[in-house]
């Protein structure tokens, strides 16, 4: 990016963070909820449930920075065969996780929403332009 490029307006950015946060950061976090047995039944405990975890997160800085793409190797296995999994992996040579997997794979279809897709854009130009301001 250029210097001379300008800056997206602010209620740009503000709508991309929005698409983000609806789009990736919401159905992610419901997920992982469901996954352990809390499971919203409207819209309105959904956002309930997210405005929870964002004042959650502000208690604990190690919760609202983690790297998505490290596998923390101290976290717990989920199911009784992810051993099994781990070890059959390490036997193939692969060295990839099924989790950094459906990572990657969540990724690759979130960057074909083209409202995700535009919306990372805004923000990485904005973020491009505060470093040449």
């Amino acid at each position: 990016m250029s210097a001379t490029q300008t800056q997206p307006s602010r209620e740009a950015v503000e709508k991309s963070i929005d698409v983000v946060v609806q789009d990736v950061h919401k159905r992610a976090f419901l997920h992982k909820l469901a996954q352990c047995g809390h499971q919203a039944e409207t819209v309105e405990e959904e956002d309930h449930l997210l405005q929870l975890g964002f004042k959650l997160a502000e208690l604990d800085e190690s919760i609202s920075q983690p790297d998505p793409f490290v596998v923390q190797q101290h976290a717990p296995q989920l199911g009784k065969y992810a051993e099994a999994d781990g070890a059959l992996d390490q036997l193939l040579g692969r060295e990839k996780s099924s989790e950094h997997n459906h990572i990657v794979q969540a990724a690759y279809a979130l960057a074909q929403d083209p409202d995700v897709y535009e919306a990372a854009l805004t923000i990485k130009q904005a973020e491009r332009a505060q470093q040449y301001a």
